[in-house]
């Protein structure tokens, strides 16, 4: 593609939506039967956003069911509410200006807060509910305690590597 285009190959493999529909669509249209491929592809896209979709959204229905009962009881209510809800959220990303929201959830918004959750999450298991815990917590599961490695990676690499991250 940079040979037919006479650009450089880092103009034309660039990251995010570019690749996915801009620089893999010009590469399926070069491959022999290429309207199946690209119906494959785009396919292979929904599925993939849909799953993702799924995914997050059960987490939040189960842990939400499970600190409000009366919400399982009324599941289809609730699970409605919240598609509207996301819906309602994202419709400025179906707007002119729709790329622009996008790149700024993935590159503020979606980084740090995952990065602190995950940070207060290491600290919670390992140091206050104890690594003695988990260890006789994994022996019951597994069969055997994890190593010094493990130990040493839970209660301290992990926290520090996730404190530095930037």
């Amino acid at each position: 593609m940079s040979e037919i285009s006479g650009r450089d190959i880092k103009d034309v493999a660039e990251q995010g939506s570019t690749l996915v529909f801009i620089v893999y669509p010009e590469a399926i249209a070069t491959m022999p039967w290429a309207p199946v491929w690209a119906v494959f592809f785009f396919l292979m896209l929904l599925t993939l956003g849909l799953d993702s979709s799924f995914g997050g959204s059960e987490a939040i229905i189960t842990a939400l069911s499970d600190v409000f009962p009366v919400l399982r009881q009324h599941r289809e209510w609730f699970v409605g509410i919240l598609f509207s809800l996301y819906f309602v959220i994202g419709i400025p990303s179906c707007t002119d200006a729709g790329v622009y929201f996008v790149e700024l959830l993935q590159n503020y918004a979606a980084f740090y807060s995952i990065i602190i959750a995950v940070l207060f999450e290491a600290i919670a298991v390992s140091w206050l509910y104890g690594i003695e815990r988990i260890s006789e917590d994994v022996k019951e599961m597994l069969g055997t305690k994890p190593g010094k490695f493990w130990i040493i990676t839970w209660c301290l690499i992990a926290p520090l590597f996730l404190g530095v991250m930037k």
